[in-house]
């Protein structure tokens, strides 16, 4: 949940100053020794044009990692935008959560047509103890449909946040 959220913040600053990363990814995020949660690799990253396209990626092209993309940003790169960045978050979380890749398939054209077509399997179905509030929220983050998912990174806080107040608030089970 504090990995998430910081990560949740470092794009809600990047989407302020109108850029998308493209590629939030596990290997994306460095851990600091105090256990401060830092987003790199930028390089992917573009300026969001007035539309609120990505700037200057050549159409149908696609830049990223397959296994954090969102369809959108499958289908082509210039429609990708900060919620695509918050599906790619959510990937990245529901990995961090359960040790696999919400589409595990084997070939290219298998796990392009699950992210685009099928519903992530939720995360206790291999992880049982994942609270249900932040199964709900993966799921929010990886909707298929942009405008069904959180359209800022600040707001993914916001509901990490309550979260981790809910489950600070349990007791814990021996």
């Amino acid at each position: 949940i504090s990995i998430g959220a910081q990560t949740a913040k470092a794009l809600q600053h990047a989407f302020k100053n109108r850029i998308v990363h493209r590629d939030v990814k596990p290997s994306n995020i460095l851990l600091t020794r105090n256990g401060l949660a830092k987003l790199t690799d930028f390089g992917l990253a573009k300026p969001m044009d007035e539309a609120g396209m990505s700037g200057i990626t050549a159409a149908g092209a696609t830049m990223g990692s397959l296994n954090y993309m969102s369809p959108e940003h499958i289908h082509d790169a210039k429609w990708a935008d900060q919620r695509s960045d918050v599906y790619s978050l959510g990937a990245t979380m529901y990995h961090m959560l359960t040790g696999e890749a919400a589409f595990p398939g084997s070939d290219l054209v298998s796990k392009v047509t699950s992210i685009q077509n099928e519903e992530p399997p939720s995360p206790k179905e291999l992880r049982p103890e994942v609270p249900d509030a932040l199964c709900r929220l993966i799921q929010r983050m990886m909707a298929k449909k942009p405008d069904d998912r959180y359209q800022t990174p600040k707001e993914v806080v916001s509901d990490l946040r309550t979260i981790r107040n809910l489950l600070s608030r349990q007791p814990v089970s021996t």
